[in-house]
């Protein structure tokens, strides 16, 4: 027999999603507008605005610049998280608590003092080019939710299927990519949905 739902809890449900998403039809209404100012609901349909994007140089720049830095942040996260994500799932590493904290802290930290404190160390003080700080300031912000994913996923796989394929002759580091990650690719994939989300910072 199916499970009744409260007429309360889908009414809050649907508060909470018009929460989430009201502000996005807001700004895609007001950027399809024909007028020169922001309004809704939008006066006339247009793409020009959209248009602007591709002819002016500084915005045409400016997405490709975020591209980069998502792209390389993500995969320079990959590189270190799922080693350690494995490393702590096979071998049951038990964290110490303030490594376990200093991993979470990019969750913790509002992104705007995490962005000025790396840009005054490392753009200032420590003269890094902007583009690599930029790098590693969204590898260490993706890098928690990417530990987590990897590790999640790790958690419902079973290693005695990777110590089969040893023990059969196949060399470790082969029974990793072939054995290994194909098993856990789509924690692999939902890990590199935070470096597509970090374009718009």
């Amino acid at each position: 027999m199916p499970t009744k739902i409260h007429p309360a809890l889908i009414g809050f449900t649907a508060l909470v999603f018009l929460f989430l998403v009201g502000p996005l039809v807001i700004v895609v209404g007001a950027a399809l507008s024909d007028t020169t100012f922001l309004t809704f609901p939008p006066q006339g349909l247009s793409l020009r605005w959209f248009q602007n994007i591709f002819e002016i140089d500084a915005f045409r720049r400016t997405i490709l610049t975020s591209l980069q830095v998502a792209v390389l942040s993500t995969f320079v996260a990959l590189l270190i998280g799922i080693p350690a994500s494995y490393a702590m799932s096979r071998y049951r590493i038990q964290l110490p608590g303030w490594l376990s904290t200093l991993f979470v802290l990019p969750v913790l930290v509002p992104e705007l003092v995490l962005g000025f404190s790396l840009l005054k160390n490392l753009a200032f003080q420590f003269n890094a080019p902007i583009f690599l700080s930029l790098v590693i300031g969204h590898t260490i912000l993706i890098l928690p939710y990417v530990i987590r994913v990897i590790s999640a996923s790790l958690a419902s796989f079973d290693f005695s299927i990777e110590e089969a394929a040893i023990s059969l002759g196949s060399p470790p580091l082969k029974t990793f990519f072939t054995v290994l990650l194909p098993n856990v690719r789509s924690g692999v994939i939902a890990a590199f949905i935070p470096g597509l989300h970090h374009l718009d910072q």
